[in-house]
């Protein structure tokens, strides 16, 4: 699976080396660093903000690298540079989940699933009574970790693990700010291979009629791919694909609908096979 639509707050790096804030004390609504502001701070944020400024700034240095390498494709490299961010600040939800992207680029999504579990043990109650809040609130304290859960639940998706994916990516969409298009329209079309997957084709056709080829994101194509490739029209899918290939040719734009085709087996992957790592030999500094 290429991991280029998990996302991993790889500009996170960029909030924690900021401007300096004074030290957190109990009760201070100041919020830490790699989240959306709420009106709930985790405990992980109030310890490392209070750390020092210094330490502080070399965390977010050295996660900067990490998010650097990452995105050079240099794991191994950006694993040890992680290793060393947790030297000085251990178990920081926007580490885990970057950490969790790496398992995932090795392929081990079971190694990976449990990290990005970790990450969401740290940040879930900003979730407390998310359900009984105002809209803007709810948006809020959904945005500091819906890429954590979005991580888990494509997790199941790549393992076919339909169900537990479907209720996961259904659970999200309650609550993700409607401004969020892109990543919305992602996670439904998601939602709607589970459903093809799971056998609720009635279901998933009012899914797939929910937009139209005026859209402005690809879902109209791929929705319509998903279908045909699940009833054996082959020809069709490959017509819809092509469609939004010339609609949509911004560099870039399709690699995540073209990952979740490969994700469903609809497409061959380039991989060949589902190979995982052995966390044991991914070399990470002591």
């Amino acid at each position: 699976m290429n991991t280029r639509h998990i996302i991993c707050l790889l500009a996170a790096a960029a909030v924690l080396s900021g401007p300096a804030r004074a030290q957190l004390q109990p009760g201070d609504e100041t919020v830490g660093p790699g989240a959306t502001a709420t009106d709930v701070i985790p405990p992980w944020q109030m310890e490392f903000e209070n750390l020092s400024l210094e330490a502080r700034r070399d965390y977010g240095s050295i996660l900067g690298d990490a998010a650097r390498l990452f995105g050079q494709k240099r794991i191994f490299e950006a694993l040890n540079r992680i290793a060393d961010a947790d030297e000085i600040f251990p178990d920081n939800p926007v580490a885990l989940n970057l950490k969790g992207a790496c398992y995932v680029e090795f392929r081990d999504f079971e190694k990976a699933r449990e990290v990005f579990s970790l990450a969401f043990d740290k940040q879930k109650v900003v979730l407390s009574d998310i359900e009984n809040l105002p809209d803007e609130k709810r948006y809020a304290r959904m945005a500091s970790v819906a890429d954590i859960l979005f991580n888990i639940a494509e997790m199941d998706f790549v393992t076919n693990n339909w169900q537990r994916a479907h209720d996961q990516f259904a659970d999200l969409l309650k609550n993700i700010n409607p401004a969020k298009e892109q990543m919305i329209r992602l996670i439904e079309l998601k939602l709607l291979i589970a459903k093809i997957k799971l056998g609720r084709m009635e279901e998933a056709r009012t899914l797939a009629a929910k937009y139209d080829y005026l859209d402005d994101s690809p879902f109209y194509y791929y929705a319509k791919a998903a279908l045909a490739y699940h009833e054996g029209d082959v020809e069709t899918a490959e017509r819809a694909r092509a469609t939004a290939r010339r609609v949509f040719q911004k560099p870039g734009m399709l690699a995540a609908w073209e990952d979740t085709m490969i994700e469903a087996d609809y497409l061959k992957s380039f991989y060949g096979g589902d190979l995982a790592v052995d966390p044991t030999e991914v070399p990470v500094p002591e």
